[in-house]
């Protein structure tokens, strides 16, 4: 039987990342949402994702919810792309795996 620990390092890192910014997705949008009023602003990743969708002219064609559900895939496929470079560049260090992924995804 093979084990997750069979799998190459960036497949690794990339379902590390997706699954690491699932919750921290969910803490953004809680802390969001007890910001005052004055200070609620669009997040980066809402941002980014807008920009994008306006550019490539799908602004019209997408409903709200559909744009949501984009932001929020954006954000994990980040997440799994920032994990397929932890990856890569953990091998290099030999600090305990803990203690490089929490340095690492504070620096991301």
């Amino acid at each position: 039987m093979r084990s997750h620990h069979d799998a190459p390092p960036m497949i690794r890192g990339a379902v590390a990342g997706a699954c690491a910014t699932l919750p921290m997705t969910f803490c953004m949008m809680r802390l969001f949402r007890a910001l005052p009023q004055d200070q609620q602003y669009p997040l980066p990743p809402a941002e980014i994702t807008a920009i994008l969708i306006d550019r490539l002219g799908l602004a019209i064609h997408l409903t709200q919810k559909e744009q949501t559900m984009l932001t929020l895939l954006a954000h994990i496929a980040y997440g799994s792309a920032g994990g397929v470079l932890y990856g890569i560049v953990a091998q290099k260090f030999a600090q305990p795996a803990p203690i490089k992924g929490i340095i690492y995804g504070l620096l991301l």
